[in-house]
């Protein structure tokens, strides 16, 4: 008798292991099914064409812009283009410090000159970094130059977030 009472627990733990399996399954075989609707339109456009290179500009186009974005996919081989355009982002640079510099000779102790101090201290310490990135890229080898690169890419992203800091907090 007691054999059988034991049989039991077990035959019930199999039972609820082997349900939900078979009804995963049945499940799956629904979901091969389903097609999408009649009225749907598909297409795939497949191209061979080389991708997009970066265009190149001189240091003296004054039209050329003055982000990273326009120059952080220049490879070793267009170095000229990605100094030009290095040169023109530290110019904004210096603008952009002088501006901070101007707004905190505005600036009363009341309004936040701590603050600004830390941003404009931040971004000349970006623009030093800058320079040292940039002559270290100048003499980098074509397996290290996006390595190097991504430097200079991440001190221009710390000057950008300490004026975005410095303006906001002048505004507030």
């Amino acid at each position: 008798m007691k054999t059988n009472r034991s049989i039991f627990p077990l035959l019930w733990v199999l039972v609820s292991a082997i349900l939900p399996v078979a009804g995963y399954v049945t499940k799956a075989k629904a979901s091969e099914t389903i097609l999408p609707p009649s009225n749907a339109a598909v297409a795939i456009t497949v191209t061979t064409a080389e991708p997009p290179t970066p265009v190149q500009f001189t240091a003296a186009d004054s039209a050329a812009p003055t982000r990273w974005k326009d120059i952080e996919d220049c490879t070793s081989e267009m170095r000229d283009s990605f100094f030009a355009g290095l040169a023109r982002l530290n110019v904004t640079l210096n603008t952009q410090i002088d501006e901070l510099t101007a707004l905190r000779a505005t600036m009363t102790e009341a309004t936040g000159i701590k603050t600004l101090d830390l941003a404009i201290r931040e971004m000349r310490n970006a623009r030093f970094s800058l320079k040292l990135m940039g002559d270290k890229l100048s003499k980098a080898t074509a397996p290290t130059w996006d390595r190097q690169k991504s430097n200079i890419g991440l001190a221009w992203g710390k000057s950008q977030a300490a004026y975005i800091k410095g303006k906001i907090r002048t505004i507030i």
